[in-house]
């Protein structure tokens, strides 16, 4: 991108955001412009949504936090779960895991990880972003424990290379277990890496 492309993105940014935030006192950081400049202010998340779906780490209500907590209510398998805040429930898919659907022993032991886990307990919900179906992709964490890399480290998930592309860390918990053969990797298994 040529600079006069990138101080242009960042300005129409900023115009959009301060017509968004009408007198709130946040600044709209770089962030904002890095997936194609702001669509709207999702005042149900209180974030801004990006063109491309995603929402930036940018707050468009002051009294919004990026992160939140939640009850869960219900696990639906080994990445998503339902969980109710505020007196809503919500679906929230477990943001840079795919679950191996394909192999339905190691599927099944990934939902009960995730039972064990977090049902019926409080959770730490940070969003990341939102597909076309408007499901929301979240980091979710219990007591520290990073749910995502918690699936990954035990084999029960595979990193999801087409959503969390830069989450490198996930990459290096995935060849930990395949090293260490655990899961979806154990000796024998047809398991191939979801593209």
């Amino acid at each position: 991108m040529g600079i006069k492309t990138y101080y242009f993105s960042i300005t129409l940014c900023l115009m959009i955001a301060v017509g968004l935030n009408s007198g709130d006192s946040h600044a709209v950081k770089e962030c904002c412009s890095r997936h194609g400049g702001i669509a709207n202010c999702d005042e149900a998340a209180g974030y801004y949504r990006c063109k491309d779906g995603q929402i930036s780490p940018c707050q468009c209500k002051p009294s919004a936090p990026f992160s939140w907590f939640a009850t869960v209510e219900n696990v639906i398998d080994g990445q998503t779960i339902d969980v109710e805040r505020e007196g809503r429930r919500q679906r929230i898919r477990l943001y840079g895991v795919v679950c191996p659907e394909r192999h339905p022993k190691v599927a099944e032991q990934a939902r009960q990880f995730l039972v064990d886990q977090v049902r019926a307990k409080t959770v730490q919900v940070s969003p990341v972003l939102q597909d076309r179906y408007g499901i929301t992709f979240a980091w979710v964490s219990r007591d520290g424990i990073h749910l995502s890399q918690a699936l990954i480290q035990e084999g029960l998930a595979y990193w999801d290379r087409r959503r969390a592309p830069d989450e490198t860390d996930l990459k290096e918990l995935e060849s930990q277990a395949t090293k260490a053969r655990k899961g979806i990797w154990w000796q024998g298994s047809r398991e191939v890496p979801a593209p």
